[in-house]
C-alpha cells in the first residue's frame, strides 16, 4: 500500500517536470526568438542599437544571468527526469516482486 502511494507520488513528479521542461524549452526559445527579431529590427539602426544597449546595460546584465539560471532549471529539471523515470521503474520492479511473493504465499 505505501509503495503504492509513494510510486503516485513520483508519477505526479514525473508529470510535473516533464510540463515544467516543457515550459522552460518554450521560454528558452522565445528568447532566441526575440533576440533574431531584434536583430533584424536595428540592422540598419546601428547608432539607436548602440544607445539603447549602453542606456538598458544594467538591465541586459541582469537579463542575461536570468537566460542562464533558467537553462539552468531547464538541464536540472532534464535530469530530475532522468532519475524520476528510473526509480518508478526500479520500484515497479519491486512492487511486482512483493505482489509476486504474497500470490505464491
Amino acid at each position: 500500500m505505501m509503495k503504492s502511494n509513494f510510486n503516485q507520488y513520483l508519477e505526479k513528479r514525473l508529470n510535473w517536470a516533464k510540463e515544467y521542461a516543457h515550459y522552460l524549452g518554450f521560454y528558452l526559445e522565445n528568447i532566441e526568438i526575440n533576440k533574431k527579431i531584434s536583430k533584424e529590427f536595428y540592422k540598419n539602426k546601428i547608432f539607436i542599437f548602440l544607445t539603447l544597449k549602453i542606456y538598458f546595460l544594467p538591465i541586459n546584465i541582469l537579463e542575461y544571468f536570468h537566460k542562464i539560471k533558467i537553462r539552468h532549471n531547464y538541464y536540472k529539471t532534464l535530469k530530475e527526469i532522468e532519475i524520476l523515470k528510473i526509480e518508478l521503474r526500479k520500484n515497479n520492479s519491486i512492487l511486482f516482486l512483493t505482489d509476486t511473493k504474497k500470490k505464491l504465499d
